[in-house]
This record gives structure tokens, C-alpha cells and sequence, in this order.
């Protein structure tokens, strides 16, 4: 049995089982396009298999949204950045990183050359409002497809569907609001 004499919790409410409500709903997802997100006040860093510096920025909080006020709060969940380097479509690496795009969204000075001073300066942008592209994209596990932006439709309001069928197995889908990149000044 789990103990759990070490956790702070207060008492369990009363649960109702013969009417208890299945799942929450699916809300609306943001339409795809550029908005303003204002950074988390903590990061999470890990290493990649490749031995890059890896930082989950969760959640990224939608900010000033004027096309659509609604997402207005809205959480982008789960984004990855790391400091290793892109690859172009020949295989050889570009001077470029999704960390390094993270960081010039911001309009950071800094130029870290090691993973402290990465981590370093991602710190520096808590709570920070920077522009990014949304995406959006559904993901089935079970078949490792990734539909994405028209794949998945839009719904007679004219925002994209909230959920959608795997087009191999026919498993209900549910669709999320993903970072695409992060927007950097024009040099």
C-alpha cells in the first residue's frame, strides 16, 4: 500500500460514484497563427539523448490576444527547447537552436557558449512576454502519426476541431495548441 503519511493533504470530499461526471470536456483550441505568450516563472532543464541542455517551458500563458480575446490566459503546454544545433536539410548542423530562438524572442543580450549560461539566461526570461507561432496537432501513440494545421479542419465557428480520427487506426484524437518556433528580430 502507498504511504502517504509524509504528504501534507487535506481531507478527502465526498465523492458520488452512481453520478460522477466523466471527463471534463474538451475546450476550444487557439487558431494557428502568431501570438504573445508570457514565460513560466520556473523552468525545468533535462539532458537530451544527445547530451544537449533541454528546458520545458510549461506553460507559456497567451497574452494580448486581440483577433481572438477568448484564448486570452489560454496555456500552451509542454514545450521543448534545447541548445542543440539544427540540422539543415543536407544533414549538416545550422548555427541555430530552439533555445537560441527562446532566447532572441526575448530580445536577450546574451550570448552563452556553455549549458550554465544557457540556463542561465532562459532564467532571465520568467515571467517575460515574447511572440511565437502556434501550431496546432493531434498525436496517436499507437500508430506514431502527427496530424497537423489543415489535417485536422476547423468547426463551423471556424476554429480548428478539438478532436479528430487517426487516420490508421480511427482512434479519437485530441488536439493541442503546440509552440511551432519562436519569432526573432529581422537582422
Amino acid at each position: 500500500m502507498a504511504d502517504l503519511s509524509g504528504l501534507n493533504l487535506r481531507p478527502q470530499a465526498p465523492v458520488d460514484w452512481d453520478t460522477y461526471e466523466v471527463g471534463g470536456g474538451v475546450g476550444p483550441v487557439p487558431p494557428e497563427g502568431e501570438y504573445w505568450g508570457q514565460a513560466p516563472q520556473d523552468f525545468t532543464f533535462s539532458a537530451t539523448e544527445e547530451g544537449a541542455l533541454q528546458v520545458l517551458i510549461d506553460p507559456i500563458t497567451l497574452v494580448n490576444v486581440e483577433k481572438h480575446p477568448q484564448f486570452e490566459g489560454y496555456p500552451v503546454r509542454f514545450t521543448r527547447a534545447s541548445n542543440k544545433l539544427k540540422t539543415k536539410k543536407d544533414g549538416t548542423a545550422r548555427n541555430a537552436s530552439m533555445m537560441g530562438d527562446y532566447l532572441l524572442s526575448h530580445g536577450l543580450l546574451a550570448r552563452p557558449q556553455t549549458h550554465e549560461e544557457y540556463a542561465q539566461a532562459v532564467e532571465m526570461t520568467a515571467g517575460r512576454v515574447f511572440p511565437f507561432v502556434l501550431g496546432n496537432e493531434a498525436y496517436c501513440k499507437d500508430c506514431d502519426v502527427t496530424l497537423r494545421g489543415q489535417q485536422i479542419g476547423k468547426g463551423e465557428d471556424g476554429l480548428p476541431l478539438t478532436e479528430v480520427l487517426c487516420p490508421k487506426c480511427n482512434k479519437t484524437l485530441r488536439v493541442n495548441a503546440r509552440v511551432r518556433w519562436f519569432v526573432t528580430p529581422k537582422a
